[in-house]
């Protein structure tokens, strides 16, 4: 594998490339016509297409065109399928996954770019993960990674020469030597804690005091400084004296540091259309920015929820809240904003938080400064909706329940009715209902999972299905339209998106399944697949892991467990497929340890069959439905044999 230059020049590389493969078919296959798994070459495109399910079989038909993932070395006969890591160990950064996706760190992974765009990726695994692991520059083009060693990677930025796989010292680096390597210079922030690099951008500044701008938009170039006269227009601007523009009226802007320190600083606002961090005229922005003696980068805060006093100079300090020491000033503690943090992205947010053991509640109100309480309870008995219980750590709700705010490690999620006046919101009247996220010594409005999707939500000891707005009055809606099998990914506790399959959960351990009737759901258990290929057995507690094969021939044992075909085993020799079209209903008796039923080993149950899943019918409990369509199986011992009896019936409601 070669990297080429625009000088014609090409550099032998190594890393992982994703190549396709075929294979050619001499015969036509059992099980042509159903019109998927094949491919036939056009012989004039020479492109590779589905044929139609009519079509007649010729030797242009091939297999499924699929993506193989291969590693390229610096001798070709040592190129090889890639190994797989699973990417939840900070020693598996650099490899690559099953689903072909390059491992950064544990739990972080980016797939194979498929247009002409490119990236760069550092993986930074340091001294400590062993003597057989290097930190490594990652060039990222269309179906390649281009892999290779870089030294000296250190905690915070790190300035970078993408060409030479070199980390740049700026305090020896003049005017001259930077614009030689301008082009290729990209901006990294490391951090040591998580073994994690991500790119940024931002200022730098050369030993003679020259400054360059390194922008998301790819545009590297020398900055000889703007305006920072209007909070419209130039935040975000470098003056000609190297100071950053944060308010746009002159003196609100901060110089590099003079000596090896480091300062947090807020934009907000509208940002410069030529700023480096956005790259756009950015309304309504609000973003940190670390100002430091050879750089000015943006700086993302850790994923969660974060406390920053904020001053008026925009100075940022991160208050660490949780800590049992922490206290705030009298001074200080009308300075204190929250932001809920998700990947890199902030929003702020508004809610309770403890500050240790000792300090007590503040108050940080959507609309006003944030206080401290000195106006709370000391029970939810008895009080209205709002109000808060200091002593046991509560939201009151009215009708004597309660919020709590956790004071462990664990996360659960509320939805409340959105009240006239609350401290989340500020709703001039009452609106919908809103979602409360609540970690360690924190009580907060989730609005950064509010964007235009479908929840199932707790509510109590019930599950209700909700639908979400955006903007500046963010709420969820019941909706009472939602029945049957609804396939989820579980967020936190009592909170769960709606997906429309497997295809878009992130991790498929968190895979919930519920029955639902009219918009009110009851979790579930059962099997799904994505598309025929995987299956997945979900337990009612909303864990899900892959489903193991039986052969549904050899013991009543198999009773409840899947095939490897994905049929479900209802009896012994009794498979049966998940429909392609109308819903099926069967019963199973007994079914067995390891299947996902196994919690009613000791009952006869309905299991509800569609295209995608095999599911615990339980809505039907206590109720009186109509339910078409079923198959019963009846099984009698006699005399040492087994007969299957195999009856159809229709239930209606009496």
């Amino acid at each position: 594998m070669y990297q080429c230059k625009a000088d014609k020049t090409c550099a032998q590389v190594t890393g992982y490339a994703k190549i396709k493969t075929t294979k050619a078919l001499s015969l036509a296959p059992d099980d042509w016509g159903t019109g998927t798994g094949y491919y036939e070459k056009d012989t004039t495109s020479e492109v590779y297409v589905k044929p139609a399910k009519t079509a007649v079989f010729d030797n242009n038909i091939h297999t499924d065109v699929t993506d193989g993932y291969y590693l390229i070395a610096n001798d070709s006969g040592n190129n090889k399928v890639a190994t797989t890591v699973a990417c939840n160990d900070v020693q598996h950064g650099g490899g690559l996954t099953s689903s072909g996706e390059l491992c950064l760190t544990n739990g972080k992974k980016v797939p194979f770019i498929t247009d002409s765009s490119k990236a760069f990726y550092v993986i930074y695994v340091t001294a400590d993960s062993g003597s057989n692991y290097t930190n490594e520059l990652v060039k990222a083009y269309k179906d390649v990674f281009i892999k290779s060693a870089i030294t000296t990677i250190a905690d915070k930025v790190n300035v970078v020469n993408t060409d030479a796989s070199t980390v740049v010292d700026l305090s020896a680096s003049d005017n001259e030597t930077v614009t030689a390597i301008l082009p290729n210079i990209a901006l990294f922030y490391c951090d040591d804690n998580g073994k994690i690099c991500e790119q940024t951008y931002g200022y730098i500044k050369s030993s003679d005091s020259t400054y360059f701008k390194i922008s998301i938009n790819g545009s590297n170039g020398s900055e000889t400084g703007s305006t920072c006269a209007s909070s419209s227009t130039d935040i975000g601007n470098l003056e000609s004296t190297g100071k950053i523009c944060l308010t746009g009226a002159g003196a609100g802007s901060i110089a590099f540091k003079g000596s090896a320190t480091e300062e947090l600083y807020q934009l907000a606002g509208t940002l410069s259309s030529t700023n480096p961090f956005t790259g756009t005229n950015t309304a309504g922005a609000d973003l940190i920015v670390e100002v430091a003696q050879y750089t000015i980068v943006r700086y993302k805060l850790s994923d969660g929820v974060h406390v920053l006093k904020i001053e008026t100079t925009k100075q940022i300090t991160d208050v660490a809240y949780k800590e049992n020491a922490t206290t705030v000033s009298a001074e200080d503690s009308g300075k204190l904003y929250a932001y809920h943090c998700k990947e890199g992205d902030c929003i702020r947010t508004y809610g309770y938080f403890k500050m240790g053991t000792g300090d007590g509640y503040y108050r940080l109100k959507s609309g006003v400064a944030s206080t401290k309480v000195a106006d709370g309870q000391t029970t939810c008995t008895g009080k209205a909706y709002g109000d808060l219980d200091t002593t046991g750590g509560n939201f009151c709700l009215g009708e004597d329940e309660g919020v709590p705010i956790v004071t462990d490690t664990s996360t659960t999620y509320t939805m409340i009715p959105n009240k006239q006046g609350n401290i989340f919101t500020a709703v001039a009247a009452d609106s919908g209902h809103i979602l409360l996220k609540s970690t360690k010594y924190a009580l907060i409005l989730d609005n950064f999972e509010v964007n235009n999707r479908n929840y199932v939500v707790s509510i109590g000891d019930d599950f209700y299905t909700f639908t979400s707005s955006t903007g500046t009055d963010p709420k969820f809606t019941l909706v009472d339209t939602v029945s049957g099998v609804v396939v989820t990914e579980t967020i936190g506790t009592g909170f769960h998106f709606i997906v429309n399959g497997v295809e878009e959960v992130v991790d498929t351990t968190k895979i919930a399944l519920f029955n639902c009737d009219s918009g009110v759901c009851t979790r579930t258990a059962g099997y799904i697949t994505d598309d025929g290929t995987n299956y997945y057995s979900v337990t009612e507690d909303a864990s899900a892991s892959p489903a193991s094969a039986s052969d549904c021939t050899s013991t009543d044992g198999d009773v409840g467990k899947l095939k490897s075909d994905g049929n479900l085993c209802l009896a012994l020799n009794i498979p049966v497929g998940m429909p392609e079209g109308t819903t099926k209903f069967y019963l199973i008796k007994n079914p067995q340890t390891g299947s996902a039923f196994a919690t009613y080993s000791s009952n006869t149950i309905i299991v509800r069959a569609t295209q995608t899943t095999f599911s615990y019918e339980n809505v039907y409990k206590g109720k009186r439905r109509r339910i078409n369509n079923f198959i019963i199986i009846f099984f009698f011992l006699i005399r040492h044999y087994f007969y299957n009896c195999i009856s159809i019936y229709k239930l209606t409601d009496k």
